[in-house]
């Protein structure tokens, strides 16, 4: 398959987090620096004088580009997160790193991630680099307001190792810019992107196949979808019901596509009066809608991710709102025969609008107080070399989110991430994040925004009063700037 990259619209602030890093490892310099001191030799014995001297000058400003980079004997600390298939990679490519620089990682390996970085920033025992997402969570919102991670400009101006064009111009458009890795609205990237993986609805291709069903483009499409589902015995939607927040792949996308970039961009600012637009009435009535009008699997809301995920992998829902880590999550669940991923972008409210996509954007980070952030850096480099991008794949299905990412990764993809990656095609891509709180300020606006849907599915809580919940948040966050 042939990606069609679609420039990233990031807007203001989102839920992001894993990989990173790019440059020429001292195993391929030291090789550099061989083949010139061959080449040099050739020159010397058999060229004209002038030959003899550049290929001396060359050999000479190789072995000083060695002699840079080297790292040798050093050492640099480590966490990163296990799980989802990525255990075996941050194995692999800290091999890879520590013999090709000939240096020392020690690596601290958890699912827990975020619980092991709250506990070394708070002691001061802060690793030289991390995996960690501006997603937030309480330690990226506390390293954010706190400044206490390393400004990654230097590292972007640095050319890779199998390219030589500036790492920033090797990222997918728009990505070091948006506040997912720019947090303080500057363009200035604090974070390291890895991989930029697609959110959507999932669904099983092979059902949809099978009953020559249409992917649904509008909401008007996807309710007729849902009743004929019904007719079959299958409910239209599901979603992880005790984890309300992966609803925030569904309805900011929907925000995009009513009112641009701008009008997201203006709720994750916490303007105030930018979320009660008659645009946001309509999105939010439907997603009630899916309950009120009997389109929600039954039991949803006391479901886990894994549940809810299993009741669409086995053809009791349609759609489900996730990310593609759905694959690796999931790779043991029961499901029907001739399951195969599908993914849409969810609907929009009328034809013609454009059709957006969110993105899991994970990344890395490294602490202002970091021993050793020259090798830290170099060791986020290392991570958007070739090999990496490909090991990554290998390794963890995954695409780093670099532009030439997908051609480099595709050929060692399962098909379902094939599948899912297709989305590209049919959607635009954005990734959002909240604007950092002002000071003093310790609102959780995901309480208002998702934590209340499971009251608005029920009929608890109105949308009218949905909506004034998030209004009166934003103003009182307002009240701190």
């Amino acid at each position: 398959m042939t990606r069609k990259i679609i420039s990233i619209m990031l807007v203001v602030c989102m839920c992001a987090g894993m990989l990173a890093g790019c440059g020429n490892s001292s195993q391929k310099e030291t090789a550099g620096t061989d083949q010139a001191g061959e080449e040099s030799n050739q020159a010397q014995e058999t060229g004209t004088e002038e030959e003899q001297a550049d290929a001396q000058t060359g050999t000479d400003n190789a072995a000083e580009e060695a002699e840079a980079v080297s790292f040798e004997g050093q050492e640099m600390s480590f966490v990163a997160f296990g799980g989802g298939g990525y255990s075996e990679y941050w194995e692999e490519i800290v091999k890879k790193f520590e013999e090709a620089y000939k240096v020392t990682v020690n690596m601290e390996m958890t699912p827990q991630v975020n619980d092991l970085l709250q506990t070394k920033f708070a002691s001061g025992d802060v690793p030289d680099v991390a995996v960690l997402t501006y997603d937030g969570s309480a330690i990226a919102n506390a390293v954010v307001e706190d400044h206490a991670l390393m400004d990654l400009t230097a590292l972007f101006e640095k050319p890779g190792i199998d390219n030589e064009a500036p790492l920033k111009d090797q990222m997918l458009d728009g990505l070091l810019d948006s506040t997912a890795y720019a947090p303080y609205g500057d363009g200035v990237p604090y974070f390291a992107p890895t991989s930029a993986a697609p959110n959507g609805l999932f669904y099983n291709k092979t059902l949809f196949e099978e009953n020559q069903w249409e992917v649904p483009v509008t909401w008007d499409d996807f309710f007729a979808l849902g009743d004929k589902a019904k007719e079959k015995g299958i409910a239209l939607f599901t979603f992880q019901g005790i984890y309300p927040s992966y609803m925030e792949i569904m309805i900011p996308a929907q925000i995009v596509s009513a009112l641009g970039v701008e009008g997201l961009t203006d709720i994750y600012s916490y303007k105030e009066g930018s979320f009660n637009k008659p645009e946001i009435v309509e999105i939010l009535t439907n997603v009630q809608k899916i309950a009120t009008e009997g389109y929600l699997l039954e039991g949803t809301l006391s479901m886990n991710h894994t549940q809810s995920q299993s009741e669409m992998m086995m053809d009791r829902a349609l759609f489900i709102p996730c990310g593609s880590y759905i694959v690796a999550e999931m790779a043991d669940a029961p499901r029907t025969e001739g399951f195969s991923f599908g993914i849409c972008a969810p609907p929009v409210l009328e034809e013609g609008q454009l059709p957006y996509t969110s993105a899991t954007a994970n990344s890395l980070a490294i602490p202002t107080n970091a021993k050793n952030p020259e090798l830290a850096m170099e060791f986020i480099r290392f991570l958007y070399s070739d090999e990496s991008v490909k090991l990554l794949a290998e390794k963890s299905d995954d695409v780093m989110a670099l532009k030439q990412g997908y051609d480099l990764a595709s050929e060692y993809l399962s098909e379902d991430m094939k599948n899912i990656y297709e989305i590209y095609d049919n959607a635009n891509f954005f990734s959002v994040s909240w604007e950092v709180m002002p000071s003093g300020c310790n609102i959780a606006i995901t309480n208002y925004m998702y934590s209340v849907i499971a009251d608005v599915l029920t009929g608890k809580m109105s949308v009218e009063e949905w909506i004034d919940g998030v209004e009166g948040a934003f103003t009182e966050i307002n009240s701190y700037k």
